[in-house]
């Protein structure tokens, strides 16, 4: 097998995962997951590349690119959550930012009035 395959995924997996991480907002991560795993992506190039191998050589290529493919995602989806998360953190109002838990000032609840 030509090691410069398996070079390939492996310096694709690190480019998104250091394009991954200079991400700041969603639209940069659904811009990196296009650029790798969209249609015409990187890592999607690379499963196109399975077909051109010869017969005992496709089996360890495509499961290291689907290997590579789904800890991309992976990363894609935690990077994703934590901007939503951040996103998230950031709206809510902290100082004035009241329960709607907890109890009215009277002493009996409003609906039993």
């Amino acid at each position: 097998m030509d090691n410069n395959l398996f070079t390939g995924i492996d310096a694709a997996l690190a480019d998104a995962t250091s394009d991954l991480e200079q991400t700041a907002s969603l639209e940069q991560v659904e811009q990196v997951r296009v650029a790798y795993l969209g249609k015409k992506g990187r890592i999607s190039l690379m499963l196109k590349q399975v077909g051109q191998l010869e017969g005992d050589e496709r089996p360890r290529f495509g499961q290291q690119v689907n290997k590579a493919r789904q800890e991309l995602q992976a990363l894609i989806d935690k990077r994703r959550e934590d901007l939503e998360a951040q996103a998230l953190e950031h709206s809510w109002p902290r100082k004035r930012w009241i329960s709607p838990c907890l109890a009215a000032r009277s002493r009996r609840h409003q609906c039993i009035r």
